[in-house]
C-alpha cells in the first residue's frame, strides 16, 4: 500500500523537492481522487493535481540548463574561493613538498599548517597558494554541473515511479479492494524491479534514502566522467613552481608517457567508493534537513511552502553541516587517492600497489591518525566552499529562471 508521506513532486527555490503538503494542500485534490485514494488513516497520500504534475515536467525540462549553467558557475566560484587551503590540504595529505628555494623534497611527520603556508609562499609568493587552480575549475565546474543536472534528472525518475505507484492504486480502489480490510501484495504496485518489489513500494522507501541514492548516483556518474581532471590537478598541487612550465599540457604529456591512459586513472578505486558516500550523505543529509525544516515551519507556523523556504544564510549553514558529516566521514579515502595519484612523481618512490596496501601501510607507518592528515584544513575550507556553492547556485538560478 501506498503510504501517507512526503510531496515527491513538489519543488521549491533551488530545484530542491520540496516537504510534505499540508492539510491545506490535500483539501485541493479532486473528490473523486480523495474518495478513491482514502488509506487506513483516513487521510490521503500526497500527490499533485495532474495539471501541475504537467507543467511541472514540462519546467524541469526548460531549467535543465539554467541548473547545468548555475552549477559550473557555483562549482569554479567555491574552488578557487578556497584553492589556498584546498592546496594545503594536499599537500598535508601527500606528506612533502618540493620546494623551490632549496631544490629538495620536504617532509612533513608532524606538520602544522603554519609551516605548510610558509613554504608555499616561500616558493613562489601568493600566486602559489593558487597553483592548479585553472585546472581545478576546469574540472569543478563541469563537475558540479553535472551534479545538479544529474541529482535533478535523478528525481524525476523517482517522481516518475511514483506516479506510476499511485495509478496502480488507484486502479485496485476502482475494482473495489478496500485498504481497510485487504492490502494488496506489495508486487503488484511496486515498481521495484525484482525481487525488491515484493517487499515494499517505491514511496515506501525513507526519504533520506531515495535522497542519499540521488546524491550518489549523481556523484559517481560526474566524478567518474571528469576522474583525469583530478589526477592532473593534484599532481599540479603538490609540485613546486618551477616544474610544469608548459601548464596543463605538459602535465597531461608527462603522465601518458608515465604509464599510458591507466596513469590518469591512478586512486580512482578509492576515489569512486568516496564519492559515492560522500554524494550520497551530503545531499541525503542536506535535503532531508531542508525538508524537515519546512515542514516544521509550515505546520507549526501555518506559512505557505514559499514563506517556509529557507533563505540563501540558511541553505548555505545547512549545507555546511552536511559537508563537514560527509567529508569527515569519507576523509581517510581521500587522503589514500591523494597518496596514489602522486606516488611515482617528482623523485617520489612508488609506495603502494593499491588501495588496501596504501592503508595498510599508512596504518602500519604513522597509526591511524595519518588517515586524518590534513582534516583541519579540510574543515577550513569545506566551511567558506560549502558556503559559496549553495548561495551562488540559488542566485544564478533565481537570475536565469525565477522563483523555481
Amino acid at each position: 500500500m501506498i503510504p501517507s508521506g512526503g510531496d515527491p513532486f513538489g519543488k521549491f527555490k533551488g530545484g530542491e523537492e520540496a516537504p510534505m503538503p499540508t492539510q491545506e494542500a490535500h483539501q485541493t485534490s479532486t473528490p473523486t481522487a480523495n474518495v478513491a485514494r482514502e488509506t487506513e488513516e483516513g487521510q490521503l497520500p500526497s500527490s499533485e493535481k495532474p495539471g501541475e504534475q504537467h507543467l511541472l515536467f514540462k519546467r524541469d525540462r526548460y531549467t535543465t540548463l539554467a541548473t547545468f549553467f548555475a552549477g559550473g558557475v557555483a562549482g569554479a566560484c567555491s574552488r578557487t574561493l578556497t584553492a589556498p587551503l584546498d592546496r594545503i590540504k594536499i599537500i598535508v595529505q601527500e606528506g612533502h613538498l618540493v620546494t623551490g628555494s632549496y631544490q629538495r623534497i620536504y617532509s612533513f611527520k608532524s606538520a602544522r599548517l603554519k609551516d605548510v603556508f610558509n613554504l608555499i609562499r616561500a616558493d613562489g609568493g601568493w600566486r602559489a597558494f593558487w597553483r592548479g587552480n585553472a585546472v581545478n575549475c576546469l574540472k569543478a565546474g563541469p563537475e558540479f554541473a553535472m551534479v545538479f543536472s544529474l541529482r535533478r534528472y535523478f528525481l524525476s525518475l523517482y517522481e516518475d515511479g511514483v506516479e506510476e505507484e499511485e495509478r496502480r492504486w488507484l486502479a485496485l480502489t476502482s475494482q473495489g479492494l478496500s485498504p481497510r480490510s485487504n492490502e494488496p501484495d506489495p508486487s503488484t504496485l511496486s515498481v521495484l524491479p525484482p525481487p525488491f518489489g515484493r517487499y515494499g513500494t517505491l514511496t515506501g522507501v525513507p526519504r533520506i534514502l531515495v535522497n542519499f541514492s540521488i546524491g550518489a548516483c549523481a556523484g559517481f556518474g560526474a566524478q567518474f566522467a571528469l576522474y583525469p581532471l583530478e589526477v592532473v590537478k593534484t599532481r599540479i598541487v603538490v609540485s613546486k613552481m618551477t616544474e610544469f612550465r608548459g601548464g596543463i599540457r605538459e602535465v597531461v604529456a608527462a603522465t601518458y608517457r608515465k604509464g599510458g591512459i591507466a596513469e590518469f586513472y591512478r586512486g580512482l578505486t578509492p576515489n569512486m567508493v568516496g564519492v559515492f558516500v560522500y554524494r550520497g550523505l551530503e545531499v541525503g543529509v542536506y535535503s532531508t534537513a531542508q525538508q524537515q525544516i519546512m515542514m516544521y515551519r509550515m505546520q507549526r507556523y501555518g506559512m505557505s511552502r514559499h514563506d517556509a523556504a529557507l533563505s540563501s544564510m540558511e541553505t548555505a549553514g545547512v549545507g555546511m553541516v552536511a559537508s563537514v558529516i560527509a567529508q569527515t566521514v569519507t576523509y581517510p579515502l581521500n587522503v589514500v587517492r591523494t597518496r596514489l595519484q602522486t606516488q611515482g612523481i617528482n623523485g617520489r618512490e612508488m609506495k603502494y600497489s593499491g588501495m588496501m596496501d596504501c592503508f595498510i601501510k599508512m596504518v602500519h607507518g604513522k597509526g591511524v591518525a595519518s588517515l586524518f592528515s590534513g582534516l583541519t584544513a579540510n574543515y577550513l575550507k569545506a566551511i567558506p566552499a560549502s558556503t559559496c556553492m549553495f548561495v551562488v547556485f540559488e542566485l544564478v538560478q533565481k537570475l536565469l529562471v525565477g522563483d523555481d
